[in-house]
């Protein structure tokens, strides 16, 4: 994902793009990204189509993510788990929910990255 808020974001900055971020994922029509770059790739496709109307995103409704109780907390110390934007993160991976994030480093414990 960009390190850059959308806002200053230079990518976005395309007039045509129509492409809003929720704090987790970026949105070109009924499509959502991880990344920036994928989401203007698929716009510019679509944009460079001749003759296809282009409608705007529809606006959407920005997501609440969960905030980890305690006890999860102390889970996700435990298995070296962390929270991101709703998501859990484990190593190279990326869980919508807590439970299969501590799941998966049950069985293959070692995989997450020590804090830079």
């Amino acid at each position: 994902m960009s390190s850059l808020p959308p806002s200053e974001d230079p990518a976005t900055s395309e007039p045509w793009a129509g492409i809003p971020f929720d704090g987790r994922a970026y949105h070109f029509r009924q499509y959502s990204y991880d990344r920036i770059e994928d989401a203007l790739n698929y716009a510019r496709l679509e944009h460079a189509r001749p003759g296809l109307p282009i409608a705007a995103t529809a606006p959407l409704c920005w997501p609440h993510f969960p905030v980890p109780t305690e006890q999860e907390r102390e889970q996700m110390t435990e298995h070296g788990i962390v929270c991101q934007a709703g998501r859990y993160i484990y190593g190279p991976y990326r869980y919508d929910v807590l439970a299969d994030a501590l799941n998966y480093a049950a069985r293959w414990p070692g995989l997450h990255r020590p804090p830079s």
